[in-house]
């Protein structure tokens, strides 16, 4: 099957590549053959483009390969793709913001799906609008809620705005793109989160959903039928316990995939998740990351209702 025009989309209209750019695909196994794909697209263009197979362990330092290529000067862009996500740590911040690199991080290592065709524009739109609402009440409160149950308030840290235009100097994020977010005010995320949509790694929420309570940003409580499988992902880094990251959904051509790995989920419009672990990029916890999603959130800044049940009312 042909994945040109994702290719096309994804290379042209969301990374803005033009002629003398170089692209440095820097991957693991797991997203090897999406990878090749990628590679064997720009090649058959003229598009000047290499990748490198490297294994990352986020327990870990970032490889030595991986730190080179991220710190060259040869290249201009840099696409990744790692099962376990290095976009949380010191070197690809560096290569950003630093190095002035535009980076794309891969999502899905399957098959390219249906918000590969989005129109940018569109969630450009949306995006810089839900970002101006959330980066003017830096330091507010928020509340959200959902009709599974989630009650949960923090307060707006650093703010992000991934609108998938990554085609200035110092630009990047997911792709599939679109979400707003923020790192919480460390300590000031308290209440109910009940995840029923997906959690990365453990995949869809088939046997119901999962109930988190917490307390200053730590998980001090899980209820469910996932909860053992929660807790095991948890207890694999102690910084897993930790809310560290709140992010509205955007991408209004929705995407749903089986593999438990991805969370792409996290994207579509009508929704909201909750980041655990390492969020340097906008923060200061060092360590792995993991997402969850919730569906149908109704989401206050201030006095101000911004989403019901996951219709935007101000984006």
């Amino acid at each position: 099957m042909s994945h040109t025009k994702h290719f096309e989309n994804m290379i042209f209209r969301y990374l803005g590549y033009k002629r003398g750019d170089v692209i440095q695909i820097l991957h693991d196994n797991y997203f090897s053959r999406l990878a090749q794909k990628i590679e064997l697209y720009c090649d058959e263009n003229s598009i000047n483009a290499t990748s490198i197979e490297i294994e990352y362990n986020p327990s870990k330092m970032l490889p030595l390969a991986a730190r080179d290529a991220l710190m060259s000067d040869e290249s201009q862009i840099i696409v990744l793709g790692f099962l376990e996500n290095i976009w949380h740590t010191s070197e690809r911040k560096k290569a950003k913001y630093n190095l002035k690199k535009r980076l794309m991080n891969l999502l899905y290592a399957g098959d390219p799906c249906e918000s590969y065709l989005t129109n940018v524009n569109e969630i450009v739109r949306r995006a810089n609008c839900l970002f101006g609402i959330v980066d003017d009440n830096k330091g507010g409160s928020v509340h959200i809620t959902s009709p599974g149950g989630t009650d949960l308030t923090a307060k707006i840290g650093n703010t992000f705005c991934e609108n998938g235009l990554y085609v200035n100097p110092g630009s990047g994020g997911d792709f599939p793109s679109g979400e707003v977010g923020f790192g919480p005010i460390e300590e000031s995320v308290n209440g109910i989160l009940v995840y029923d949509v997906k959690i990365q790694y453990m995949g869809k929420l088939e046997k119901g959903p999962l109930k988190v309570r917490i307390r200053k940003d730590e998980i001090v409580d899980v209820e469910g039928r996932h909860a053992k499988e929660f807790l095991n992902i948890i207890s694999k880094h102690p910084i897993l316990k930790y809310s560290s990251e709140i992010s509205i959904g955007v991408n209004p051509l929705t995407c749903s995939v089986e593999d438990p790995n991805s969370i792409i989920e996290e994207k579509n419009i009508g929704t909201f998740h909750v980041g655990n672990g390492g969020n340097q990029s906008y923060g200061s916890r060092k360590g792995p990351h993991f997402d969850g999603v919730v569906s149908k959130p109704t989401i206050s800044i201030g006095n101000v209702v911004i989403m019901e049940d996951g219709k935007p009312i101000s984006f």
